[in-house]
């Protein structure tokens, strides 16, 4: 729904995402933080936003301590900082 740019309709799915894993047990939020983030942007909710791509670097979650990876840490900060240079 972002790339059909059906931010609501991405939005709404992206949140039921979060409703079945709130705690991060089962997947890697921090990047769903990171997408979520960026349809906000869309939605010109930046505050919004930035609250996500902050959430997208607690690296403390239980599946990302279980299976994440210096690299994949990397990533995501780099990510994250490129985002929020543009905002």
């Amino acid at each position: 729904y972002y790339h059909l740019e059906d931010y609501n309709k991405a939005l709404e799915l992206m949140n039921k995402g979060f409703e079945l894993d709130p705690r991060g047990e089962y997947c890697y939020l921090n990047e769903h933080y990171y997408n979520r983030g960026n349809v906000l942007i869309k939605m010109n909710k930046i505050k919004d936003a930035k609250k996500d791509f902050k959430a997208a670097l607690n690296f403390n979650l239980p599946y990302f301590k279980k299976n994440g990876t210096p690299v994949l840490k990397k990533v995501m900060e780099k990510m994250v900082a490129d985002v929020l240079e543009l905002l």
